[in-house]
């Protein structure tokens, strides 16, 4: 791989008759050599980018944040941004770098420490902006953020849609948000494709980057330009639980939907942003296992909702030609999280095939269930959760005879929890007092019934 010196965060441009934000950033060569990259975000029509203190500060933070997809193909020593950290910025914007990078760089085996922002600037009040009580709520086309759309709505919660997209590629989420019966407000993401060929031609690094704290400050800017309270998103208790322990860390796919990166980001936005607007999940108090329960209540979204990444490609040619591929560790997962509480008939129509009795599989069950390997890399259940699911279903002699589950390693599994276990609040939440004092007593009532 070419050396990279130094990574600048170089400026961004607010274009309000386009609608459209534009992030500059430059990689510094050996010989004075170097690579300009320009991302753009473009915003949904009827929203006005009226530059005001909140906008400002919330597209610096977009800035920096979107940078990882680039800082990361080379990892330069040294960063550098056109603007001035407060020790407090620096310090939120290390952790993210380190810990939304610790798949990254697990998968490529580096160990050596990433480049850290420094803090110099001095610290500025943030203006409280106006702000009605309505919420912002990310469909990403899932069942954790329908059943979240649900519960603030059931709960009187005014309610609009936002989601966050790679190109143009909206994926089920418009066709979710439609379901739901609220206006979703699109903005999309274009990344410099020169990376890509960069990459390929200096043998620079790729992997997963935390697009979830691009997707939080989406909604953070958009809750900002139409004077929303709230941001909420549909990320559950498992998010927080790292997959793997490596090189004397722990390494989480989902650490930017942890419970952790919530806490850190909501703070942020207070402290950085405006006090007036809330980032948290709705569905944190829930396990996987409870967010199916309850999603199964609500069967006019199963022909319409898919928990498949790869349908979110880029590449048009590489998306399956259904809202599910059937060949990714989540598509398993989502179908045994599923099966204790739908038909087995219903969960056959969902997937369009019976995903347990398909063989080329049987390595990702296994780690699923962790009797091989790790967690995998994925928004999977917990093996606590898919192990308890797995027994319910066997109890209700769903699926008998499936390949899968004649494969002679089960006979190592471990004592499995009661899945009514999983069926309880969690205490770790983050959701504002206001809404928790609706929301609680309704997640309870429903895994309950």
């Amino acid at each position: 791989m070419v050396q990279a010196k130094r990574f600048v965060f170089d400026r961004y441009e607010i274009d309000s008759v386009n609608r459209e934000l534009r992030f500059y950033y430059k990689i510094i060569f050996e010989k004075s050599r170097h690579e300009e990259l320009v991302e753009k975000w473009v915003l949904p029509k009827g929203v006005s980018l009226a530059k005001t203190v909140a906008l400002e500060r919330t597209v610096k933070a977009i800035h920096l944040a979107a940078g990882i997809s680039y800082f990361k193909t080379f990892l330069p020593p040294e960063i550098e941004t056109s603007y001035s950290l407060t020790e407090q910025e620096a310090k939120f914007w290390n952790k993210v770098y380190e810990n939304g990078l610790g798949e990254f760089c697990y998968i490529n085996q580096v160990t050596k420490p990433l480049a850290k922002f420094v803090g110099q600037g001095s610290s500025t009040p943030v203006d409280s902006q106006s702000a009605n009580d309505s919420c912002l709520i990310g469909i990403g086309g899932g069942k954790d953020s329908i059943v979240a759309a649900e519960l603030l709505l059931e709960n009187g919660v005014p309610l609009k849609g936002f989601v966050l997209s790679t190109g143009d590629n909206h994926g089920q989420s418009e066709e979710v948000g439609q379901a739901i019966g609220v206006q979703t407000l699109g903005i999309n993401r274009y990344l410099d494709t020169r990376i890509i060929a960069l990459q390929k031609s200096l043998g620079g690094l790729n992997g997963h980057v935390p697009i979830s704290v691009m997707f939080a400050l989406s909604g953070v800017l958009l809750a900002a330009l139409t004077e929303s309270a709230y941001v909420a998103v549909g990320n559950e208790a498992a998010s927080s639980i790292p997959n793997l322990h490596w090189n004397g860390r722990a390494i989480n796919h989902q650490w930017s939907k942890s419970f952790e990166f919530e806490e850190l980001f909501q703070n942020f936005v207070h402290q950085n942003i405006s006090p007036n607007i809330t980032y948290f999940s709705a569905i944190r108090p829930l396990s996987s296992v409870g967010v199916v329960k309850l999603f199964s209540k609500y069967p006019r979204y199963f022909e319409k909702f898919t928990s498949c990444n790869r349908v979110f490609r880029i590449d048009p040619a590489k998306r399956p030609s259904g809202r599910w591929c059937g060949q990714c560790d989540k598509c398993l997962s989502s179908f045994l999280l599923f099966a204790p509480w739908v038909s087995q008939e219903q969960l056959v129509k969902i997937f369009g095939k019976n995903l347990l009795d398909d063989e080329s599989l049987g390595d990702g069950f296994l780690a699923l269930l962790e009797l091989k390997g790790h967690k995998p890399l994925d928004c999977v259940g917990t093996p606590e959760e898919i192990r308890a699911s797995l027994a319910k279903l066997t109890e209700q002699g769903k699926f008998s005879g499936s390949k899968l589950l004649t494969l002679k390693e089960l006979r190592k599994l471990p004592e499995v929890d009661d899945i009514d276990d999983f069926l309880k609040l969690s205490d770790q939440h983050a959701i504002p007092d206001k809404l928790s004092d609706k929301l609680l007593p309704a997640m309870q009532k429903e895994l309950d019934s």
